[in-house]
């Protein structure tokens, strides 16, 4: 285990347990609980943007959790610091690794004084937060993703082959021309920002800069998009291939593409932006 856990001791581990305070046997714990002192500093494990501050409340997606600190890293994964005795964040904050960002407590569901720490697998700065009901399902084991994860080196620029310019992609959720080149620029294809030879449909037709046709050809960045994401390889963006990369990027996969704002196209931009997509 990385340098970041020393101090730490385990109480916990992610995965089925006998629940403290239920009793409860065989439910899923969704994180790791973490030991140091009571009111220890707290420092966050990942870099990231904060999206939620307070005390967790029934439905919020942080029900029992106390106080909580939920930080989006730069995959789109949410980190979640729960049961802290006190906060030192605010909502939109950008904190680094390292970074303190509150005080071991006891706060919400406890039975002592510790630090309960989940990664999920999607986040969102609305209600739940990227919480799903499928427990098993609804995050990653914390101290392998920790472990594994690299800091990003460039947060914005992606650089335009045989230009010498950059694509600015902004993580806004909307799928238009410079999200399509920098995919483009990703795989290796033609940078120019258009999606061809499409047969209208919601996924199609929620993207900016796609051109109609009959579909008998497909789009080359589509095609080389639906093998990375394990699709049928038809160049040919709809329903099927939406809802596998939404289960490559960890969304919910409903096989649509949400207008004005999706929460995959989001997942999507922030992995193009630090060249982490496949």
């Amino acid at each position: 285990m990385s340098e970041v856990w020393n101090g730490f001791r385990i109480s916990s581990p992610f995965g089925y347990r006998t629940h403290p305070i239920t009793k409860q046997r065989h439910t899923f714990h969704t994180g790791i609980d973490l030991v140091k002192k009571h009111l220890a500093p707290i420092e966050a494990f990942i870099s990231g943007r904060v999206l939620f501050v307070g005390m967790g409340q029934q439905g919020s997606g942080f029900g029992g959790y106390g106080n909580v600190v939920l930080i989006q890293d730069a995959i789109g994964r949410g980190n979640v610091y729960a049961h802290l005795h006190d906060v030192s964040v605010r909502v939109g904050q950008t904190v680094k690794k390292g970074q303190v960002i509150g005080r071991q407590g006891s706060t919400g569901n406890s039975t002592g004084s510790h630090l309960h720490f989940e990664v999920r697998k999607a986040a969102s700065s609305n209600v739940p937060y990227g919480w799903i009901a499928d427990r098993p399902n609804n995050c990653v084991e914390p101290t392998a993703y920790v472990d594994a994860y690299k800091e990003p080196v460039k947060s914005n620029p992606v650089p335009k082959p045989g230009t010498g310019g950059k694509i600015t992609l902004k993580i806004d959720g909307r799928w238009g021309p410079q999200t399509t080149r920098a995919l483009q620029d990703a795989i290796s294809t033609v940078t120019d920002g258009i999606i061809s030879d499409q047969t209208r449909n919601q996924a199609s037709q929620a993207i900016i800069g796609v051109e109609f046709g009959n579909g008998r050809n497909g789009s080359l960045v589509i095609k080389r998009l639906q093998r990375i994401v394990g699709s049928k390889q038809d160049g040919l963006i709809g329903p099927h291939t939406v809802r596998a990369m939404q289960k490559h990027l960890c969304t919910v996969q409903d096989g649509v593409i949400s207008t004005p704002n999706s929460l995959m196209v989001r997942t999507l931009q922030r992995r193009l932006k630090i060249g982490n997509l496949k």
